[in-house]
């Protein structure tokens, strides 16, 4: 055994000293625009749990309840066990593997005069191999594993971050719907006073029938309008039970407030800082990194490899005298490949080109993000001029409303005049709070579109594996 190991060391290190650190293949990198967003300096920045900045206690328990009740995300939790357990499996490579083996056996021989003799035999013994990681092959495909853990990760907080706004969403369009049905039935109400006031005027001769049956067609209108908003407030409520993790028409609903404030226009800062604040091209850069190890590993596959193993056995005849002979051997075997008709050639190819597929893939998405930022804050800025308007126009509605209306009951007024300012006013004042409950839906979009970093909690039903420890960011993606 000592001959083996002088003979065998020699030749181990002389490798070695030509070893090559792990590394990956990475391309150009991918310029950032410099500048902020236009109209964002000095604007309020997002807290990470961007939903706060409501200060709704009733949207907060919400989405504290769909973090940890909503199915499709414990499905994304597995995804990341399955990736955490991959990893570590594959993480094994870099260390020696230990085989133990033990055997026992009894062989009975025959003599001339026919009687049998018997003799056992016990053995034991010990198997070790390791893969010298002489090109970081085994490291490479270990980092490249790694990655895929970080992506799936990054999907995870993705897809949390769109929970939050898809149930901040379905929140705010039930209580503007709630508003809307508390407008609905004070416009019922004065449609049902004008109806006696026109009737009575009626029935004194004053008005024709044609303007009391104009009137109740309007309440029946308004009415009609009531049902179309409470069966949208029924099935919203559906989707937010679902979202939850609870069956439809089971989940009890908090007090529904009053319509929220809308929160200052938030930041969206240097596009370094704010691809930073989001997953989802945190993950589309981890799939770089991965493709980059991968083709690493491709090319130290053109290398040779090289394996040591050692066996150590001892045998006898009785257990009690098994330690007392052991017989050790040592090899160190090296590998190459020599004529492969090409294949780690093509190999090579191919992991190259899915990098280069993957670098292209992060920038068209970094590209719609950037314009998800952009086209938010445009479309927030409108919304707010549009609403703006609908409050000037409804102002005005209200004054000629009026004014029609005590001219048309003093009875010098045209009916279809005084019904077409009521009709006006009341559309107005639907369409305003309509007006105000997509601004806040494309707030909300802006705020997914800047993204966040927390890590949503893991469900208590989830058992624990390989992901106790939080995942650590990637390399930032380059920018010139």
């Amino acid at each position: 055994m000592t001959t083996l190991l002088k003979l065998s060391l020699p030749i181990v290190l002389l490798i070695a000293t030509s070893c090559q650190s792990p590394s990956r293949r990475m391309p150009a990198s991918t310029p950032l625009p410099p500048a902020t967003f236009a109209g964002t300096s000095g604007a309020m920045v997002l807290p990470e749990r961007w939903w706060e900045v409501f200060q709704d206690p009733a949207l907060n328990a919400l989405i504290d309840q769909a973090l940890t009740g909503n199915l499709t995300l414990q499905s994304a939790w597995y995804r990341l066990d399955q990736a955490a357990a991959i990893a570590h499996r594959e993480r094994a490579d870099l260390f020696p593997s230990v085989d133990g083996s033990t055997r026992a056996s009894r062989r009975e021989t025959r003599s001339r005069g026919g009687s049998w003799h018997g003799s056992d035999t016990y053995s034991l013994g010990l198997a070790a191999s390791y893969e010298v990681d002489l090109w970081g092959r085994v490291r490479a495909g270990n980092r490249a594993q790694d990655a895929d853990t970080q992506v799936a990760a990054y999907d995870l907080q993705a897809a949390a971050l769109s929970l939050t706004g898809r149930v901040a969403e379905i929140w705010y369009r039930l209580v503007l719907l709630h508003a809307q049905l508390e407008v609905i039935d004070d416009q019922l109400e004065t449609n049902a006073t004008y109806l006696d006031v026109i009737t009575g005027s009626f029935q004194r001769g004053r008005v024709g029938a044609a303007d009391v049956l104009q009137q109740r067609q309007l309440l029946e209108d308004t009415r009609s309008t009531r049902i179309l908003v409470e069966s949208t407030i029924s099935l919203l409520e559906h989707q937010l039970a679902v979202l939850v993790g609870q069956p439809p028409g089971t989940l009890p609903l908090p007090t529904i407030p009053r319509p929220p404030p809308l929160p200052a226009l938030p930041a969206a800062g240097l596009p370094m800082e704010w691809v930073q604040r989001r997953p989802d091209l945190l993950s589309s850069w981890a799939l770089v990194e991965a493709a980059g190890w991968r083709t690493g590993a491709a090319i130290a596959d053109r290398y040779p490899r090289l394996s040591l193993t050692v066996n150590v056995e001892t045998s006898a005849e009785k257990v009690r005298d098994l330690l007392d002979n052991w017989l050790a051997n040592l090899a160190a075997n090296l590998v190459g490949p020599i004529i492969d008709a090409g294949e780690r050639k093509a190999e090579i190819a191919r992991t190259e080109a899915v990098l280069r597929q993957a670098v292209t893939n992060y920038g068209s998405d970094l590209l719609a993000a950037l314009s998800e930022v952009a086209d938010g804050l445009a479309l927030v800025r409108d919304q707010q001029r549009f609403l703006e308007s609908l409050d000037r126009q409804l102002e005005l509605a209200r004054q000629a409303s009026d004014q029609v209306r005590e001219t048309y009951i003093k009875g010098s007024g045209d009916f279809t005049r005084y019904l077409t300012s009521l009709t006006s006013q009341q559309r107005l004042s639907r369409s305003r709070l309509t007006a105000y409950s997509d601004l806040l839906q494309e707030y909300i979009g802006l705020a997914r579109a800047l993204g966040g970093t927390w890590q949503p909690p893991r469900p208590d039903s989830l058992p624990l594996t390989f992901t106790s420890a939080e995942p650590s960011y990637p390399d930032a993606p380059p920018h010139d």
